[in-house]
């Protein structure tokens, strides 16, 4: 991936492999990220681990390359329950509340006012109803390079990549490949939004994984 210019994820040194459940701003007060981490805490050795998802196969979306998850009736679950306890942990300073370029982007004039609405709010277009997209980010197109970046040739070896893990499991489809989530966690978010960076604690919300075979 790096050699074809998608180096925005360092995941051998620098990041870590997640799934994102809630990116936003928290209050900047001594005591919020502490009580962040403990209600994470609580939250994780309720619904930690997650039975095994199905990863479904992989994709670039903009300048982003995923790997992409079933969504399932556990995960929606945990992440509800995310949502609905850190809520009253939200900045309240509207100027933290930014909607994402790659919203307006998007090509349904109903989702992109309903995002919109719930990072006015919510500080992530990402929740509730519109948590429908769950998945690792493992590339992204770093700024300095999109202009030098083949799109196809991106999807071409990401799809290689998939076929090989499929050929792994012995199955076709790929279908028998799934991750499980091990435990909830407090990251801070990297130069590229949703990529979590190690060994520093901010105000990311992130599910740590490890891939497995079912």
């Amino acid at each position: 991936m790096k050699a074809i210019g998608v180096n925005g994820v360092d995941l051998e040194h620098a990041s870590i492999p997640h799934l994102t459940a809630y990116l936003t701003i928290f209050k900047a007060e001594d005591d919020t990220l502490q009580a962040i981490k403990d209600k994470i805490k609580e939250l994780s050795s309720k619904f930690c681990p997650l039975p095994s998802l199905h990863i479904t196969g992989v994709s670039i979306k903009g300048k982003y390359c995923f790997v992409n998850i079933e969504m399932s009736i556990e995960l929606m679950t945990c992440c509800e329950n995310i949502w609905n306890n850190l809520l009253t942990y939200l900045s309240k300073d509207k100027n933290d509340m930014k909607i994402p370029p790659w919203v307006e982007a998007l090509n349904d004039i109903n989702i992109i006012k309903k995002k919109k609405e719930l990072c006015l709010q919510y500080g992530s277009p990402n929740i509730f109803d519109q948590f429908t997209d769950p998945h690792f980010t493992v590339g992204v197109i770093a700024p300095e390079n999109e202009s030098m970046v083949d799109i196809k040739q991106v999807q071409e070896t990401l799809d290689l990549w998939w076929q090989e893990m499929s050929c792994a499991t012995n199955s076709s489809s790929g279908n028998e490949l799934s991750c499980v989530l091990e435990k909830l966690s407090v990251g801070a978010v990297g130069d590229y939004g949703s990529v979590v960076v190690k060994d520093v604690n901010m105000t990311a919300e992130a599910l740590s994984s490890r891939t497995r075979r079912s």
